[in-house]
């Protein structure tokens, strides 16, 4: 096997040489048929529909892999996988006329499964590849039912792993978000501080779908016997019930994409108390004439935690078992009524399927919905009654989030009042009468949370926290304004130098000392270095070390100056309400 070949493809994965000389060399069977489909139908579909990562599980075909590379020369900003794990699929690919070429491109990676199980290798592939739209193409003509297992967990990885990617270079364009909100906070009231003050309440978490409308007559049956909790859509999606809306007691919202406000609209319950984390887009306020409640749930980092810090605001155990699967707002919004002390708890329109016609109840706008990605791909999952219905990945990870925190708290009793979507272990199904007979005692939900929030109302303590939070701000303008002056040094002599010298490696150092440079930088270098290698790689022949080097530092620069007008903003703000409760 001397051929240029061999000696291409082993010179960039060294490694392979020691499992070609094991003695097993099973290998996969290539099937005529998926070649076929392939080149006709799956990657044109692919190329229509916002393609940046290519997963490939098996021996290629030579017309695949022809078609794999024109398809890599349209865009310079995909990438192809291929997945091999039989050592003798690796002896068929270094023979294959055309493969050389194919893996000569920085597009173009091989990776063996060797020792690593399903998940750990997922995970391994997610973190290199955490881009939020991927395609995978089984090209064996077996094992199918076994690579779907392993093609939907890689899905599962991916979803997390492009969520934390795109959380960390999105965070400038957040940030603006963070600051304004920022600004609500010592007029807000604290759920954290009502730990226990509904025990033994019964709750219902309401989410928007679409088994919500089913809910109607028992929810309106139960309203003053039971506290009402709805999330995000929710708010809309109850305001909206055929028969007349329902009000809830609480209302829950944490995301910050624009399409949450845009379904935000649809409520009609502006009087509602709404509870927000610090990155929801702040015009929301604008729908709202309610108090506003904070939930610290570390969704805005390092620099969310440093003003709760300044402003003395204390961090709970209400998300302690939370991970970032368990960061939805339905997810968040039973851990609220657990933390109050609810029991028992029940689910109403959360369906996590496609129940319906587009898995929302009436009355949420869907506008602006329709950008897809590794979240939106569609699994079959076991549905209540012991039927198949159809989520998605997004669906399935809040599923299994739902269930850790059911399976944490065995002391308490689960309900799921719809009679469709996805069946939650540990939460009964079907039982709404006996739900409906917990619910015994009246309340007066209003007056109580009203009562709540007014205890927390103090014009010292929200003097005290305006100060802070000035100052706080002002704080994080100058250590901003150190970071860059260092910053800018050090591209400089990068910029005339070409490599690191002395002189910078001590200004390198001074910069990790820097406060600011964990709050707003550390975790800027990986990401902005994969998006760079990834726009450069085709754009030069051979790729540019110091090029690629300056070009993340300038990106992250660019980052640094976004901060910093947001804070000059956020003091403003500060200021102007600080004039206000003077003049009070």
């Amino acid at each position: 096997m001397q051929t240029s070949t061999t000696h291409s493809i082993l010179q960039r994965y060294p490694h392979l040489q020691f499992l070609l000389m094991e003695e097993k060399k099973g290998h996969s069977t290539y099937s005529d048929v998926r070649g076929t489909l392939f080149c006709e139908e799956f990657l044109p579909n692919c190329a229509r529909n916002g393609d940046q990562v290519l997963y490939g599980y098996g021996v290629l075909s030579k017309e695949a892999l022809l078609s794999i590379e024109t398809w890599l020369e349209k865009e310079g900003e995909r990438d192809f996988v291929l997945i091999l794990d039989q050592i003798g699929d690796i002896e068929q690919l270094l023979m294959m006329e055309g493969s050389d070429r194919l893996f000569q491109r920085e597009q173009s990676h091989l990776f063996f499964r060797l020792s690593l199980d399903d998940e750990q290798f997922c995970d391994r592939l997610a973190q290199e590849f955490p881009f939020s739209n991927i395609w995978f193409f089984n090209f064996s003509g077996d094992r199918l039912k076994g690579v779907q297992d392993y093609e939907n967990q890689l899905r599962r990885s991916t979803h997390v792993a492009s969520s934390t990617f795109n959380e960390i270079t999105h965070y400038p364009k957040l940030f603006p978000s963070l600051v304004k909100n920022f600004a609500k906070l010592p007029t807000a009231f604290f759920p954290n501080h009502w730990k226990g003050a509904f025990k033994g309440v019964p709750a219902v978490i309401c989410g928007a779908g679409p088994s919500l409308e089913a809910n109607r007559e028992l929810l309106d049956e139960v309203k003053d016997r039971a506290l009402l909790i709805a999330g995000g859509s929710a708010l809309s999606a109850l305001s909206n019930l055929a028969g007349g809306g329902v009000a809830p007691h609480l209302g829950i919202c944490i995301d910050p994409n624009n399409e949450e406000f845009d379904r935000l609209r649809g409520c009609q319950f502006a009087d509602t108390p709404l509870i927000i984390a610090s990155r929801v887009n702040p015009h929301i306020h604008e729908l709202f004439s309610s108090p506003i409640g904070y939930l610290p749930i570390c969704a805005g980092g390092l620099v969310e935690q440093e003003v709760e810090l300044a402003l003395g605001i204390n961090q709970s155990s209400i998300f302690s078992f939370l991970d970032v699967e368990a960061m939805s707002v339905t997810s968040v919004s039973l851990s609220l009524a657990i933390y109050l002390g609810c029991n028992p708890i029940s689910f109403a329109g959360v369906d996590l399927s496609f129940s319906g016609k587009n898995g929302y109840a009436g009355g949420v706008d869907l506008s602006g919905s329709e950008r897809l990605s590794v979240g939106d791909y569609r699994v079959a999952q076991e549905g209540i009654g012991g039927k198949q219905t159809i989520s998605n990945v997004n669906f399935a990870a809040e599923k299994r989030a739902l269930e850790r925190i059911v399976l944490a708290h065995a002391n308490r009793q689960f309900y799921n009042l719809s009679d469709r979507g996805v069946e939650l272990y540990g939460v009964v199904s079907g039982k709404n009468e006996q739900f409906a007979k917990t619910c015994e005692r009246q309340y007066d939900f209003e007056g109580w949370i009203h009562t709540l929030i007014q205890d927390q109302s103090d014009t010292k303590r929200t003097k005290q926290m305006q100060q802070a939070l000035e100052s706080c701000l002002s704080e994080m303008k100058g250590e901003l304004s150190q970071l860059m002056g260092l910053m800018k040094e050090y591209m400089d002599l990068l910029k005339m130098h070409r490599k690191e010298t002395p002189k910078m490696t001590a200004i390198l150092m001074d910069m990790k000392g820097e406060k600011a440079f964990d709050l707003f930088a550390a975790d800027l270098f990986v990401p902005i270095e994969q998006l760079v290698c990834r726009r450069m790689r085709l754009l030069e022949e051979e790729v540019d070390p110091v090029n690629i080097e300056w070009q993340v530092w300038q990106q992250v620069y660019g980052c640094l100056e976004k901060y910093s007008e947001s804070v000059n903003i956020g003091n403003k703000s500060s200021s102007m309400r600080k004039s206000e409760l003077s003049a009070d």
